[in-house]
């Protein structure tokens, strides 16, 4: 605590300096923040018919506490959170959003710890800006776990898709009372909430506890400051955020070659085995039977029976070779998903020899969350996305 109060006396009038630059639209080249930044134009992803709005209302969580005065590639790691938060406001496309905007910091008895800096109102990018610009360095303690708390009450009366976006180092900050807060925020909004984080700076510990937030969220992503600092990065990070793709009409015709249900012009899996269960795009797969739960790769025993269909298929056509996939939901890290997709295959495989099938008959991938069947924003969707798919290898 007293090196961070030493660093904070050298990086405060740095601070100061920070709070007079404010929000810049378009960046020129600095070392402190790198290159020039220039917003990428979302808008034309909306006017093209292909995107739509995802949610309807947001609010920014961000950390001006004690530890965000300590230097990170040059610069606090406080003007580096106001700097992307700024970025992200300038990337934001044109579309009817409510917004909120809380700081937390702890700065004595007499001093509120989270203030509400934007209250929830109609968003306007030019008012976002002049908050951002407006936030100032609170010191002390880090309270996010008041901070998720205090949003989760200001979003209770809202109606519609919310994202809440928490901007901090994640340093020195108790992990309890922070995922309690994030269950708390997921049980009262339940489904309408998802919960991303960037971690400004590279505190390992702080990294652990802020990818934990946005896995309970169970349909927000934790990434970097430096991530989605530059014009790319930010934009790919919007548009995640706040837009998705829009429904697509399936076309319609008569044929059907290999019997399954599924119109040849949009069967992806032609000349499916006779018997097999398959799913919108024609693809033998078992995600509407649920076969498991969140962050699981043991087969639900509801389940057995469709497996057993699978070992009946297999049985009738003894020269049929498969593959099969496993695929999980958008919760989590890429990396973790990509293991957790192949236990599931394996399990399936494992269910297969166990009935009987030869193991020379049977190949297994896992594609992680790589391949969504359905949107990652429901329950009800994420459940589908658990799922396993067979393809045939002949």
């Amino acid at each position: 605590m007293v090196m961070r109060k030493k660093l904070s006396k050298v990086f405060l009038p740095l601070l100061i300096l920070s709070f007079l630059a404010g929000c810049a639209a378009k960046q020129t080249a600095s070392k402190k923040v790198g290159p020039a930044f220039t917003p990428v134009d979302l808008n034309s992803k909306l006017t093209s018919g292909k995107f739509v709005k995802r949610i309807d209302h947001f609010a920014v969580i961000t950390d001006a506490s004690d530890t965000m005065t300590e230097p990170y590639k040059g610069q606090p790691k406080f003007k580096l959170a106001k700097t992307v938060i700024c970025r992200m406001n300038q990337t934001i496309p044109d579309v009817q959003l409510t917004a909120a905007m809380r700081k937390f910091g702890d700065e004595g008895p007499f001093v509120e710890a989270t203030p509400l800096i934007y209250p929830v109102s109609v968003y306007s990018k030019a008012d976002f800006e002049e908050a951002v610009k407006g936030i100032k360095y609170a010191r002390g303690g880090s309270p996010l776990a008041a901070a998720i708390d205090a949003t989760t009450e200001d979003l209770a009366s809202v109606q519609g898709k919310i994202a809440v976006l928490i901007f901090s180092d994640g340093a020195f900050i108790k992990s309890g009372p922070v995922k309690k807060a994030a269950e708390n925020m997921k049980n009262k909004l339940d489904d309408r909430v998802c919960i991303y984080t960037v971690l400004v700076g590279n505190d390992p510990k702080g990294k652990a506890l802020l990818e934990d937030v946005a896995r309970i969220g169970q349909c927000g992503t934790a990434t970097t400051a430096d991530a989605i600092a530059t014009s790319d990065g930010m934009a790919a990070f919007v548009e995640s955020v706040f837009l998705t793709q829009a429904p697509v009409a399936a076309a319609v015709t008569a044929a059907d070659s290999d019997g399954d249900g599924v119109p040849d012009s949009i069967d992806e899996c032609p000349n499916t085995p006779t018997g097999a269960t398959v799913n919108e795009r024609g693809c033998w797969s078992y995600m509407h039977s649920m076969l498991f739960d969140f962050d699981s790769a043991v087969i639900k025993a509801d389940v057995v029976p469709a497996l057993d269909e699978a070992v009946k298929v297999l049985n009738m056509h003894p020269d049929l070779k498969v593959e099969i996939q496993g695929h999980t939901d958008n919760i989590g890290t890429p990396e973790y998903n990509q293991k957790l997709s192949e236990r599931r295959a394996n399990a399936v495989r494992d269910y297969l020899i166990g009935a009987g099938i030869a193991p020379s008959r049977i190949k297994t991938v896992g594609f992680g969350m790589t391949k969504p069947v359905a949107s990652n924003d429901t329950a009800a969707g994420r459940a589908k996305n658990r799922r396993v798919e067979f393809r045939r290898m002949d």
